[in-house]
């Protein structure tokens, strides 16, 4: 029976460490585990408590960091568990099953690793694939197509050996074919050249990687972390901003998530409220770490509404270094059932008290306003004349897939440019802030 026919498991598979491998089905499509991927053999794992020492996992070493991310991250205790043996960039690969039918009345299982040996390739196997070394079986009657897929599998021209069964060596594809086909191929690269779409991750890391000595921050509803802290650990632009604020995080004070490449600096709930939640996390490395700061509360004695007012959110704080300059980053989260007096009563308790200083803010976080309403404009005059924060994100862009504008950034002897990003996982639309004095 072919490998097709049997689930595409194959009968048996010859393992030698040091080659490359190709899996064979889809074990997880959206972490890049998918038909076609190749990666090298690393080490073969044995069941320590059987005594016919059966393999239980095969560990290879991908191309791709994103092949297999989330299965690594996953995995990383296992990895722990095995200093000096095993790797944090391998992914272990485990056996799957297939049903297979042999005819109308026998059925039978297989067991058995996803995987083949990716040494000998068709060109179409190899789509996708990366080699430091290749020997390509070349013939003059080949589709240019076919000949640049091949030749272009390997990673420089030392390790491209070409063969054939003639014994020839001419090659006939230097100079490209003026096929019909070819040359319509080639007029629309060019119009796509000409007409191309930059992503929005593009865009946003464009951004980063000129923003300089500033600082990156990233605000934004994750809508439980304990749920979302490996969607954040996985995305490429979450994991290149130095600061992350979270709101909705759902997390009691006693209890803490870890997010991989990222060190907490503090977090806060007020008891009862589910939906709720603030946190600070800053880049691990960073070699100024942030340390918490306490909220510097104006006194409930002023007005018996301030008393009432920490029931209507949460806010936490912490000093960071925004180009050498010590700053306060503050994040807010004031639950959507409030009042717009509630509101700025809470502000009011929290940063007013703050006035008083030349330090530099940013408070940021969901502030269940929508200010891109002409009725809440009053909203952003009170932060700007009450409390001398001016605003810094743009209020008639959308932060939610409602359209509504609830995720703020407020800044004062400092300035803040911000950006949407976006995010599968959340309601919200995550917001980068390039920080600078």
């Amino acid at each position: 029976m072919s490998v097709a026919e049997t689930g595409c498991l194959p009968y048996m598979v010859r393992l030698v460490l040091g080659m490359p491998y190709m899996v064979t089905t889809n074990v997880d499509v959206e972490d890049g585990l998918v038909n076609g991927a190749i990666g090298e053999l690393k080490y073969v794992e044995y069941d320590e408590d059987d005594a016919h020492e059966e393999i239980v996992k095969l560990w290879i070493k991908f191309d791709s960091d994103t092949i297999g991310a989330v299965l690594r991250l996953k995995s990383r205790p296992l990895v722990y568990s095995k200093p000096g043996i095993l790797q944090p960039d391998w992914t272990p690969i485990s056996r799957r099953s297939a049903n297979i039918k042999l005819s109308s009345s026998i059925k039978c299982k297989r067991i058995q690793f996803p995987i083949v040996s990716a040494s000998p390739l068709t060109v179409h196997n190899s789509l996708g694939g990366t080699f430091s070394e290749i020997v390509y079986d070349y013939d003059k009657s080949q589709d240019q197509q076919l000949v640049y897929v091949g030749l272009s599998r390997v990673t420089s021209l030392d390790g491209l050996y070409l063969t054939n069964s003639a014994n020839a060596f001419m090659f006939h594809h230097a100079r490209g074919s003026k096929s019909p086909k070819m040359l319509e191929l080639r007029s629309e690269l060019q119009r796509l050249d000409n007409h191309r779409l930059r992503t929005l991750a593009e865009q946003i890391m464009d951004v980063m990687q000129n923003s300089g000595c500033a600082c990156t921050l990233m605000t934004m509803n994750v809508q439980s972390l304990q749920a979302h802290s490996l969607d954040i650990a996985t995305d490429r632009i979450l994991t290149n901003v130095d600061v992350l604020a979270l709101s909705e995080t759902w997390l009691d004070n006693g209890t803490f998530v870890e997010i991989v490449g990222f060190k907490r600096i503090i977090q806060s709930k007020r008891v009862g409220a589910r939906a709720a939640g603030i946190a600070i996390y800053q880049k691990d490395t960073i070699p100024t770490i942030a340390i918490p700061h306490t909220i510097d509360k104006l006194s409930a004695s002023y007005d018996e509404q301030l008393g009432l007012a920490d029931d209507v959110g949460d806010i936490c704080a912490a000093e960071i270094i925004v180009m050498d300059i010590r700053t306060l980053l503050i994040s807010v989260y004031i639950s959507p059932d409030s009042t717009t007096k509630q509101r700025k009563y809470f502000l009011t308790r929290n940063l007013m008290m703050y006035t008083r200083t030349d330090m530099p803010i940013v408070v940021t976080g969901d502030f269940n306003i929508d200010v891109s309403k002409p009725e809440n404009t009053d909203f952003v005059d009170f932060m700007k004349r009450g409390l001398k924060f001016d605003l810094a994100s743009d209020p008639t862009q959308a932060t939610t897939l409602g359209g509504t504008c609830l995720d703020l950034t407020f800044t004062r002897n400092i300035r803040a440019t911000c950006k949407r990003y976006c995010a599968y996982f959340s309601y919200h639309r995550p917001m980068l802030s390039v920080i600078e004095i």
